[in-house]
């Protein structure tokens, strides 16, 4: 069983700078066969690309014609359910993804579809990123540089992007010469030359700020991370 209650921070890191919402495109593919999931643009689009590729040689397959490019598709007899959460268990809706198309069961979804669900599935309304206020502090004096920094970033920010930010800001910044180096480089060494610290914690390079508020900060005030130059 699958239950989204939010796709706001269903994420997977796809390159060094890019997100994929995972959540967004399982939604999606659950209500694909959703007529109200098509816009008119979509539908005509559609209707171009099969009257394309209906040659004689034969018409083009259904994950051929997906909206999603054939990045995956839900097996029609998937049951999709719309309840109430917190434990109570009350059921608004149920259908099967192949059902979706059928006006009984399109009526039943337009009626109990959630506000959030119609923005990401109908509106194509992408989540947007929640941002976190931190102050960025040294450690100790390991540096030249002692300014306290306060910074705004999405909380899904890693540590990892943080520990460039103070290499480039205030490493490369104390030597006397300019330094020149590649973006493979610059990924490599800020891990190797500096850590981060929050709550006494050393902080995994993969952890993002979302999950260092929730489970190492543990508090209402603003949160604070210590960055330590190593020898």
């Amino acid at each position: 069983n699958i239950v989204i209650t939010s796709c706001k921070y269903f994420f997977l890191v796809q390159s060094e700078n890019r997100f994929i919402n995972y959540g967004v495109l399982l939604l999606q593919a659950l209500l694909e066969k959703w007529p109200e999931s098509h816009s008119a643009a979509d539908t005509e689009v559609e209707k171009e690309n099969e009257d394309e590729a209906n040659t004689s040689e034969g018409t083009v397959t259904t994950n051929e014609k997906s909206p999603f490019k054939g990045f995956f598709t839900i097996p029609l007899h998937t049951p999709l359910v719309f309840g109430e959460g917190g434990g109570c268990g009350r059921t608004y809706c149920r259908v099967l993804v192949g059902d979706a198309s059928s006006e009984n069961e399109s009526a039943l979804l337009s009626e109990t579809v959630p506000t959030w669900v119609y923005d990401v599935v109908v509106k194509k309304i992408q989540p947007k990123f929640n941002k976190i206020t931190f102050m960025l502090a040294p450690l100790n004096n390991g540096s030249k540089n002692n300014k306290r920094d306060r910074l705004t970033a999405s909380d899904m920010l890693q540590v990892k992007k943080i520990m460039e930010h103070v290499y480039e800001k205030y490493i490369l910044s104390e030597n006397d010469k300019p330094i020149t180096i590649g973006a493979d480089e610059l990924a490599a060494i800020p891990e190797a030359k500096i850590e981060l610290h929050c709550n006494d914690v050393l902080l995994n390079p993969k952890m993002d700020l979302r999950t260092i508020r929730h489970f190492i900060w543990k508090s209402s005030s603003e949160l604070t991370l210590n960055y330590r130059v190593l020898k």
